[in-house]
Parts: C-alpha cells; sequence; structure tokens
C-alpha cells in the first residue's frame, strides 16, 4: 500500500477516484469532498464517496493512504490471517529466492 505524505499546507487534488478510505497515518489533514469539510487526526480513517473531486490538505506534516474498502478484511477468520500473511510471504520469498 502507497503512502503519500504532505507538509504543513500542501494541497492535493483527487479527481474520478472511486469509493475508498483514506486513512490518515500520521498529522492532521483536511479533506473536502462534495461540499464536505471533515478534519482527520492521525490513527482516523474517512470515507470517500468518490465520483467528484477530493480536496486533502495538511494541517501539519502528514502521511496518509488511500484504501479500497473491499481490500482491507474488517473482521473474523480474514482479519486475523491479513495480520499474519506478511510474515509469512517474507519468509516464503526468501525461501524460494536461493
Amino acid at each position: 500500500m502507497k503512502t503519500t505524505m504532505l507538509h504543513c499546507q500542501g494541497l492535493l487534488t483527487l479527481e474520478h477516484a472511486g469509493p475508498s478510505e483514506l486513512h490518515c497515518r500520521s498529522g492532521v489533514l483536511w479533506i473536502t469532498e462534495d461540499g464536505r469539510d471533515l478534519i482527520v487526526h492521525a490513527g482516523e480513517r474517512c470515507p470517500l464517496r468518490g465520483g467528484g473531486k477530493v480536496l486533502v490538505q495538511a494541517m501539519a506534516l502528514s502521511h496518509f493512504s488511500i484504501e479500497s474498502p473491499g481490500l482491507r478484511p474488517q473482521s473474523g477468520w480474514l482479519a486475523r490471517l491479513a495480520r499474519y500473511t506478511p510474515r509469512f510471504g517474507q519468509f516464503g520469498a526468501a525461501r524460494y529466492a536461493q
């Protein structure tokens, strides 16, 4: 998953993005979409409706990612599996790379 960094007062315009979720990993972001303004702090998530312009402005040095909600497991066995998959993937890649 790609993480984007914005410096304080940095502005990013997202156009024609599908429905997704913005995850603020650090800092504070001001999100404007379809006439609604939201302040998103580190660790918080913000659903994006998609289809129009989304303005993302950093109120402080910020890192965030945009994720498709369908790709992120919510709960149950799939969420538990997702927590362990990166570790198994690293070991498997190292074993087959030799």
